[in-house]
């Protein structure tokens, strides 16, 4: 018996010292602090800022070599327009001596300078731009899910102590059976060994709680080894209005990076075409072709992003009612819950029930709050993705990296 009590102390010592090491903290961490530092830190919003003035420059670059293609073909032009005029001076006659005019093909090159490759360079840009939101709405994501993640952590330490509280009244409560002989040694070693087995647990969830808080720093740009006191259990609203499926299908088609992107690069194609069959109107001519062949890729391109976009959103539509419908049932485990805690609390105040079915009744309730908030912040973050969903989207490029 003394062996036992000896592990019992040793282990509910291990376990203070243990709490007193992850929560005798410095500060609190709030998620919009968390989200600014993660965004200022974050590796793949830089490299795309790096992107965006890149290709800022290009089209500047391919402005100034739009203006060159047409002060060309306008020389060009000129010369041919003074060679067919009669009665030429001696001044002209001679700046014509030198004088080789374009090619078709060499026209047809500098006109595409002119005409295409600054709505190719803007093209770029655009792109550049709009992968960036869905780029933040990534990282945004990821930092969200592993902040809910601490929060849930945090409950389950909280509601472990409960249980390891309630555990230990029991275990002593059957010491005291033990001595007055109501209750065998068996009995009192199992009240023991659970009572042990609930602070491994305990130990178990602080330690993966210690992981989260590395994880979510690193993802900050933070030092790793940062711990905090608290967390703000205040999230930001991304409430969805209560629209159809079609409803948000209509919004994603219209806001979605890959579709503004695809349909960019149609209009790209389409001048490009529309050069082409101009200057070369047989259809059999190998630049009409090729520029028929990239308009109807685009096409097919921006027709299968649509598709991708439709399934994306539709699936999204599916879990967030699934999650709904998960908050609605647990709410009614809760509110039994409650009312059971509230009677029981109510017993306990007058003496027609002891402390450990109070304790009983008290971690039951605290297992359904838990629950629910569970929930509640699984469907607050499928909110934020039907968010994203339809208007930019989430990038599919980044690695999410922080440093």
């Amino acid at each position: 018996m003394k062996k036992v009590s000896s592990t019992i102390i040793i282990l509910f010592l291990a376990v203070v010292f243990n709490s007193g090491a992850v929560f005798a903290k410095n500060n609190s961490l709030d998620i919009d602090a968390a989200l600014d530092s993660t965004i200022k830190n974050s590796y793949d919003l830089k490299m795309e800022d790096y992107s965006v003035q890149s290709d800022q420059n290009v089209c500047d670059q391919a402005k100034d070599a739009a203006n060159d293609a047409n002060t060309k073909l306008v020389m060009n032009q000129n010369m041919l327009d003074l060679r067919s005029k009669p009665n030429k001076t001696p001044e002209e006659e001679a700046m014509l001596a030198n004088f080789v005019p374009l090619t078709d093909d060499q026209i047809y090159q500098l006109i595409k300078i002119r005409d295409v490759q600054p709505l190719e360079a803007q093209y770029e840009l655009t792109t550049a731009q709009n992968n960036k939101e869905s780029i933040e709405n990534s990282v945004k994501l990821n930092l969200y899910t592993q902040y809910i993640k601490l929060l849930s952590d945090q409950d389950s330490i909280d509601t472990e102590q409960k249980n390891i509280k309630k555990l230990y009244d029991v275990y002593t409560t059957s010491k005291l059976k033990l001595n007055l002989g109501t209750i065998t040694q068996l009995e009192c070693k199992k009240n023991a060994a659970s009572y042990n087995n609930e602070n491994l647990t305990l130990s178990k969830i602080q330690r993966s709680m210690n992981i989260d808080e590395m994880n979510i720093n690193k993802t900050m740009g933070q030092d790793i080894k940062a711990e905090y006191v608290s967390f703000s259990t205040k999230l930001p609203d991304y409430t969805t209005d209560n629209r159809s499926v079609s409803d948000y299908l209509d919004l994603a088609l219209k806001n979605r990076s890959e579709i503004l992107n695809c349909s960019e690069y149609v209009k790209l194609k389409q001048k490009s075409y529309d050069i082409a069959s101009e200057r070369y109107p047989d259809e059999s001519n190998i630049n009409n072709k090729q520029a028929k062949y990239d308009l109807d890729a685009a096409e097919n391109n921006l027709e299968i992003e649509k598709i991708t976009i439709q399934k994306d959103v539709t699936n999204e539509y599916n879990t967030l009612i699934n999650k709904k419908s998960k908050i609605d049932s647990a709410m009614q485990n809760y509110n039994m819950a409650k009312k059971n805690y509230d009677i029981a609390s109510k017993k306990y105040e007058v003496g027609v029930i002891s402390r450990i079915d109070f304790e009983d009744s008290e971690l039951t309730y605290r297992k359904a709050v838990d629950n629910v908030s569970s929930l509640k912040r699984d469907y607050w973050l499928e909110q934020f993705k039907m968010n994203c969903e339809v208007n930019k989207g989430f990038s599919t490029s980044t690695g999410l990296s922080s440093y």
